[in-house]
Formats: C-alpha cells, structure tokens, sequence
C-alpha cells in the first residue's frame, strides 16, 4: 500500500506540529507538499518544508 497525504491531512499535521513550538516558525512549503496545498495535485508521499534564516 502506498502511503500519501492530501492538503487536509497535511493541514492537520501542520496544526498538531504546531502545539510544540514555543514561538512562531516561519515555513515555506516545497516541491509535493507545495503543489498539494495549492491544490495543484491531489496529494503528496512526503511532507517538505524549508525554515527561513532570519537576520
């Protein structure tokens, strides 16, 4: 069985992620993961983001 995730399923990792953090985090979303919250494809096989360097 191939595992993938569709944008509400990442939308919900996203939030369960979010009760970790201490502070705001900035993320940019990537390759299938960006497509799939854009709606451009139905879904992804692994979750991508990238965290900005901030000066």
């Amino acid at each position: 069985m191939e595992y993938r995730l569709d944008k509400n399923e990442l939308l919900e990792h996203m939030r369960v992620w979010n009760q970790f953090f201490k502070r705001k985090v900035h993320l940019i979303a990537c390759g299938g993961t960006a497509m799939t919250l854009l709606g451009v494809k139905e879904s992804t096989k692994d979750i991508d983001f990238m965290v900005p360097k901030i000066a």
